[in-house]
């Protein structure tokens, strides 16, 4: 935990933030369940929740507009994210960064509408990720390999057999 009266972080049940909140700088490997990003969090950053092998289930509030790379890399037990979608028209556009959710166990998922970047490796090596929605409103940029599995020997393989397109 960070002590009171630091200027430059807070902490909350062990997750460390930035002062402001805006900014979800780790948190504890030992935790476990469904963790539920607060409304106030803008980015989430690189390594985060690296290697948080028991969280099974991230709620992403639309509030976040950067999931930085390796953000949720090596949670062996993630099963699922929540994008939550945004009320508000003019919510900012989100971006997943390279490999921010690689090697977790995911089962599907569900894009929200204000997404438009994702890039290269952000869900590869989650290899029960068959089914990806994209509720796309918009242009949407994909990296390479975006479900892939990046490979030292020049290929790559992804798992994902559908992908769903839907458009309001």
């Amino acid at each position: 935990n960070i002590e009171d009266g630091c200027e430059a972080y807070k902490s909350v049940e062990g997750v460390v933030y930035d002062k402001l909140g805006t900014e979800l700088i780790t948190c504890p490997a030992g935790r476990s369940g469904e963790f539920v990003i607060p409304a106030a969090v803008t980015t989430v950053k690189e390594f985060a929740f690296r290697s948080c092998s028991k969280i099974t289930k991230v709620v992403v509030p639309a509030s976040v507009t950067l999931i930085e790379n390796n953000a949720f890399e090596y949670c062996y037990d993630l099963e699922e994210v929540v994008f939550e979608e945004a009320d508000n028209p003019e919510i900012a556009d989100l971006t997943i960064a390279t490999k921010a959710f690689y090697y977790d166990d995911l089962l599907e998922l569900t894009f929200p509408k204000h997404l438009r970047t994702i890039e290269s490796y952000a869900f590869g090596g989650n290899s029960r990720l068959k089914t990806v929605t994209v509720n796309s409103e918009g242009e949407l940029s994909f990296g390479t390999g975006v479900t892939s599995d990046e490979s030292s020997y020049g290929y790559s393989y992804s798992y994902v057999t559908t992908v769903n397109l839907t458009a309001s």
